[in-house]
């Protein structure tokens, strides 16, 4: 037989006032250690004593062992849905060059983002640990799409507000340069679905 003790501990904060934590512990088959703190100001905190900002309301910290595939923190919709596994939503107001949504801070090798369009992990967008963004590809350069099939692979630029409205593609650099570099036999092509006229204006 075994010996199974867990505990529920109410542990003062500090002297200097009357801020009190309720603390969890478990019993891991080694040790009797904390697991879960919620401190006297509401806060959660999993598999950590201290937060890293006392103003964050929920913190998640790895411990000692490595992260499992599917993450620290795992939402799973299990019936179809029509609706988010998460929502953040932010109140209006704010400094505009302040993080307002979701900010990743990736300081490791691997990707700071990923979403797979199925559970294979085929068609993925990735923003990489220095920027570069892939659509349906790992990124090699900073704006990267890539579809490996008999057809077109497409991205649009798109604007249907009125008469003036424009959809521009621009390229602002000391020395702009465009190139349509076509790996196929075959001439390399230019094609308004509208059969409009084409209009170019050099150094102008």
């Amino acid at each position: 037989s075994h010996n199974r003790v867990n505990s529920i501990s109410a542990v003062a904060e500090s002297a200097g006032n009357r801020k009190m934590a309720f603390t969890f512990c478990t019993d891991e088959a080694g040790s009797r250690t904390e697991k879960l703190r919620i401190t006297g100001d509401g806060n959660v905190l999993v598999h950590t004593a201290s937060a890293t900002d006392s103003r964050t309301f929920f913190e998640v910290r790895s411990g000692g062992s490595d992260t499992p595939a599917t993450g620290m923190a795992y939402f799973k919709v299990d019936q179809p849905s029509n609706f988010p596994a998460i929502v953040v939503a932010n109140s209006t107001g704010g400094n505009t060059n302040d993080t307002m949504g979701i900010h990743i801070k990736n300081t490791a090798a691997g990707y700071g983002f990923r979403c797979d369009a199925d559970g294979s992990g085929g068609d993925p967008v990735i923003i990489d640990s220095v920027g570069r963004l892939g659509v349906g590809v790992v990124p090699t350069e900073l704006f990267h799409v890539q579809k490996n099939h008999n057809g077109h692979t497409r991205a649009i630029v798109q604007n249907n507000w009125g008469a003036n409205a424009t959809a521009q593609l621009k390229l602002v650099a000391p020395t702009d340069e465009l190139q349509i570099v076509k790996y196929a036999s075959g001439a390399a092509a230019i094609n308004l679905s509208n059969n409009s006229t084409m209009y170019m204006s050099i150094g102008g």
